[in-house]
């Protein structure tokens, strides 16, 4: 089977769909669970808060951006 981007495209429909809620947890404590973030904290003690801040703020913005594409018409 192949993708049903093209015959929603031409169908004058969105072709892309967002069919994941909005996150609510803690971002960044969630990170910390995961071993590949945890370990920054050992790694880089100095910069792994930023570290997560910067990769929360970069989520979020990333997730924006997915919910307006869903939302609006523009591909």
């Amino acid at each position: 089977m192949g993708s049903t981007f093209p015959l929603l495209k031409e169908e004058g429909k969105n072709p892309f769909s967002l069919d994941s809620k909005e996150p609510s947890a803690d971002y960044v404590e969630f990170i910390k669970g995961e071993i590949r973030y945890s370990s920054l904290a050992n790694v880089f003690t100095d910069q792994a808060e930023e570290l997560y801040e910067l990769s929360k703020k970069d989520a979020e913005e990333r997730y924006r951006r997915y919910k307006a594409l869903s939302e609006h018409h523009v591909l």
